[in-house]
């Protein structure tokens, strides 16, 4: 239904969340070294 579309989207979204800014932080980090 439609909730459990709703929760499943927000459950990617946040694991890819959190994939995503630890990526960010890793790139950020990787541009500080230089």
């Amino acid at each position: 239904g439609v909730i459990w579309h709703a929760f499943g989207v927000f459950i990617g979204d946040r694991l890819l969340g959190k994939e995503w800014e630890e990526r960010k932080i890793k790139e950020y980090m990787e541009k500080k070294k230089k």
